[in-house]
Formats: C-alpha cells, sequence, structure tokens
C-alpha cells in the first residue's frame, strides 16, 4: 500500500506550499468570498472521487483537494478575527474547535452508516453540504462590526 503514503506525501507538500499564496489571497479579496470558492472548490473535488475509476485520478484529485481544505484552513481564523470581538477571540477560535471535531466525529459516523448504504453515499453527502455551505458563507454580513461589537 506504497499508494497511500503517495497520497499523503503529495497532499501534505501542498499543505507546505499553499498557506502563504492562499493567505495573501485571502488579505486581498474578500474573505467570505474566498470561503465560498473553497468549498465549493472542495465540493467539486469530494464529487470528483465518485468517478474516480483508478488509483492515480484517486491520487490526484485527493491532491487537488488539499488546496481548498488549506484555503479554509487559513481564511476561517482570518474572517473570524474581523468578526469577532478581540475580547472573545480565543473562546470563539475554541468554541470552533470544539464544533470542527464534533462534526468530524459525526461526519465519520454518518459516513460510515452511508457508505454500508452504498459506497458512494458519503461523498454525495458531503458534496451537498458543502454546497450548502458555499452559499450560506455568501450571506454572511458585509459589515459585521453592527452584528458583534466590543461593547457587548
Amino acid at each position: 500500500m506504497a499508494e497511500i503514503g503517495l497520497v499523503f506525501t503529495l497532499g501534505n507538500l501542498i499543505s507546505i506550499i499553499t498557506p502563504l499564496p492562499l493567505g495573501r489571497l485571502a488579505d486581498r479579496f474578500n474573505k467570505k468570498y474566498v470561503l465560498a470558492s473553497a468549498f465549493g472548490l472542495l465540493a467539486v473535488f469530494i464529487y470528483l472521487l465518485t468517478l474516480c475509476s483508478n488509483l492515480v485520478q484517486i491520487i490526484a484529485v485527493l491532491a487537488l483537494s488539499s488546496v481548498p481544505v488549506i484555503a479554509c484552513a487559513v481564511t476561517v481564523p482570518a474572517l473570524m478575527a474581523e468578526i469577532v470581538p478581540s475580547k472573545i477571540l480565543g473562546t470563539m477560535y475554541s468554541i470552533r474547535r470544539i464544533l470542527s471535531k464534533i462534526s468530524v466525529f459525526i461526519g465519520s459516523l454518518l459516513g460510515g452508516i452511508l457508505w454500508d448504504i452504498n459506497i458512494v453515499l458519503p461523498f454525495y453527502t458531503e458534496t451537498f453540504l458543502l454546497m450548502l455551505a458555499t452559499i450560506t458563507v455568501c450571506f454572511i454580513p458585509r459589515n459585521t462590526s453592527k452584528i458583534l461589537s466590543d461593547k457587548h
């Protein structure tokens, strides 16, 4: 199973190369649109996994999917720093981390159940949820200072 090592090595290499340019992208453009684009692109890659017919295709799609994953990883904290008052930013990062781990737990459990029903269902479900996230992120208000302010 040396192929698994190749998948992770390539994904980690991309994860080393891409954070700085993607962070600069998030600094230069509206973060909610960078995040929405990353979610949408990741949805496409997850869907493409259902169409892969050989190991090379799977490796390529998984490696490429590292880019939007890293885009999310660098953009979410930057967006939170714009939205959340500095007094509670550490707490909100902690809450985000907890919710992230809960969602991974639930996703793994649900993914296993869906896999037993049909092996493509977990991928279709993730694609749907990522598209929903893509749309939802676009509705983050432009001026969030009125929603969360340091005065609350």
